[in-house]
């Protein structure tokens, strides 16, 4: 499993939000340059948490982009979710119906259940505050402080 290169864009962008929310509004170059994103592909992507309610855009003079609340508030598992939709680690675990003829009682939707579960409160548990202030920045996979 492995998340794509928008998402990772997202979370990067919304902790680099979280970290520079003192100067909030903050425009799309600062934002793409400090995580080393392409602007266009970022506009794209912080259009999508704005949608969710994550990000909110501000128009004028001070344009640019803040957090929509607290970054206590917001989770990687709210950003992961509003970039890739539900998180579901098989489709049996869709709920949709007719999904998998035979989910009830199998031994391997139950692990992938639980698996799901631990993956689901984990993420939730990131909050974009303990990540903004942790040691490591966005900017960690370009071999950055």
């Amino acid at each position: 499993m492995q998340i794509n290169r928008g998402t990772e864009y997202a979370i990067r962008a919304a902790i680099f939000l979280a970290d520079e929310v003192a100067r909030a509004p903050i425009v799309l170059v600062d934002i793409a340059e400090g995580i080393g994103a392409p602007p266009n592909y970022l506009s794209n992507i912080l259009q999508s948490l704005t949608r969710f309610g994550i990000v909110q855009a501000h128009r004028g003079a001070r344009r640019g982009y803040s957090l929509g609340r607290s970054p206590k508030q917001i989770n990687l598992l709210e950003i992961l979710e509003a970039l890739e939709g539900p998180l579901a680690m098989n489709v049996c675990d869709t709920h949709v119906e007719g999904s998998c003829p035979i989910s009830e009682g199998c031994a391997v939707t139950q692990v992938f259940v639980g698996l799901q579960d631990l993956i689901k409160s984990h993420l939730i548990s990131a909050t974009l505050d303990s990540l903004a202030h942790s040691s490591c920045h966005p900017d960690c996979s370009k071999g950055g402080p």
